[in-house]
């Protein structure tokens, strides 16, 4: 005589099997659905998650006074109140991290901007350049060499940050002589002491160590013959058509009505990184 168990195995497995492929079937077909609507969930809720990497300018926890600053942050902010979203909270993540956690659904969106770069487009979709930026050069008040570009840099002391791009760049003129820096705050010391010529620095970087710590001995010189801007904008994940398209139009009018050049000022930019 047969043991009834056995005899219930098929249909016990086999019910199993649809409810299995029942399951995945939802989640397949809500998945996508729920992440285009990310624009409808955050008006329901009021409420963003944001992915921050935390460093100034671009956005940074200020302990001082407990709030979130930054460039792009202040931007991220002033769209999402005009969205009607009236709370948000920032994970902090490493740099490798943010556009693989934004994939993966971690986070709403991402609170600091990205250099638009072919590659990165293959992997998220970006909001119109919110603004360009590049190195600076820094020179003493009054630019007393002269330097307005890459052939016056040939017979002279440039410094540039070890590990930087800039350094590289500086190495790339035949006759420029490269010298290397850890900080900027030492290199900027060397230009009033003109120990060396002029500095490259990130112009973003520059700009707002300027504004924390003014240097009346100092000029930065954001045009320049040579120099390569590249444009920045906030990651949205491919399926945010809806997101991109409301934060392109908010982003639009910040431009329109100075309210982005504000911002930019504020840490230590001009029109020069403006887009249009």
């Amino acid at each position: 005589m047969k043991r009834p168990e056995i005899q219930a195995q098929p249909t016990l497995l086999f019910g199993l099997l649809v409810f299995v492929l029942v399951a995945l079937f939802v989640a397949v077909q809500s998945g996508p659905a729920a992440a285009a609507d990310t624009l409808a969930k955050l008006k329901s809720t009021k409420y963003a998650l944001l992915a921050s990497y935390n460093e100034p300018p671009h956005d940074w926890f200020d302990p001082a006074d407990g709030k979130w600053k930054g460039i792009d942050n202040d931007v991220v902010e002033y769209i999402l109140k005009k969205l009607g979203v009236e709370k948000w909270d920032f994970i902090v993540a490493d740099w490798s991290a943010l556009i693989p956690g934004l994939q993966a659904g971690r986070w709403d969106l991402m609170s600091v901007g990205m250099s638009i770069t072919d590659k990165r487009k293959q992997e998220i979709n970006f909001s119109e350049p919110i603004y360009q930026y590049g190195d600076a050069i820094v020179v003493r008040k009054g630019n007393p060499k002269n330097i307005k570009g890459k052939a016056d840099w040939v017979g002279k002391k440039i410094g540039g940050i070890l590990g930087a791009t800039n350094i590289d760049e500086i190495k790339a003129v035949a006759g420029a002589e490269a010298v290397p820096y850890k900080q900027h705050g030492d290199m900027f010391t060397d230009v009033k002491a003109g120990r060396i010529d002029a500095a490259l620095a990130d112009e973003t970087t520059t700009g707002y160590a300027f504004i924390v710590n003014p240097e009346p001995d100092l000029e930065i010189i954001q045009v320049w013959t040579g120099k390569s801007p590249r444009p920045s904008g906030i990651g949205f994940r491919k399926e945010d058509v809806a997101l991109k398209a409301a934060f392109d139009a908010e982003l639009a009018q910040m431009k329109a009505d100075g309210t982005l050049l504000a911002i930019l000022k504020k840490y230590g930019l001009s029109e020069v990184n403006l887009t249009k």
